[in-house]
């Protein structure tokens, strides 16, 4: 089973390039040798793949959260343009990075503290 490791911040905007995963089909003729991606287990309304070009993406509107969700696992099949599915998926292991997301004020005691 191939994998990808990637580490991402939690203020990645939506729409970013995650990874590019990609599959061989040895067929000769189309459409049979045409090869589309999709997303089997982990996408959790966050996650996109391009079905032609494996592309995988953070969604429109997703917000990461590392106190929540430090971590993904999506899943990648590959389908031939006969419907045969890859033997073996993909996994994309998703580390996200916390960020310093809190504002810094400051009192009058001269200390500051977060929100």
């Amino acid at each position: 089973m191939l994998t990808y490791n990637k580490i991402i911040r939690e203020d990645t905007p939506p729409g970013t390039e995650i990874v590019k995963v990609t599959a061989y089909d040895g067929d000769a003729s189309l459409p049979f040798n045409r090869v589309f991606y999709r997303i089997e287990r982990g996408a959790q309304d966050k996650f996109l793949v391009d079905a032609d070009t494996g592309s995988v993406r953070l969604g429109p509107g997703a917000v990461l959260d590392y106190n929540v969700h430090p971590a993904h696992i999506l899943e990648i099949a590959a389908v031939d343009g006969g419907g045969l599915t890859s033997e073996t998926a993909t996994l994309i292991n998703i580390t996200v990075i916390d960020t310093n997301n809190k504002v810094i004020v400051g009192n009058t005691t001269g200390s500051s503290t977060s929100r």
